[in-house]
């Protein structure tokens, strides 16, 4: 279910010993928290660079790496 609010219509099923009743209920679906951690990276000029990213409900990860000097790369 996507986030956002649903409602629920209950109704009992009718014979002969029973009348029928209808309740109608609510379901709240709220936004999962999500984190995103990397470590700190050394680098030697000129050689590549890798960062071992982690994620916890996370769909995707983008990344931006900026500093003295550096246009920002995304």
């Amino acid at each position: 279910m996507d986030v956002g609010e649903y409602s629920v219509t209950l109704t009992t099923v009718t014979d002969k010993n029973h009348e029928s009743v209808t309740n109608t209920s609510k379901i709240f679906v709220t936004p999962a928290s999500s984190s995103v951690s990397a470590a700190d990276v050394t680098k030697v000029y000129n050689e590549s660079i890798e960062v071992a990213v982690s994620s916890v409900n996370a769909t995707s990860v983008t990344y931006k790496i900026t500093g003295n000097g550096i246009t920002p790369i995304t």
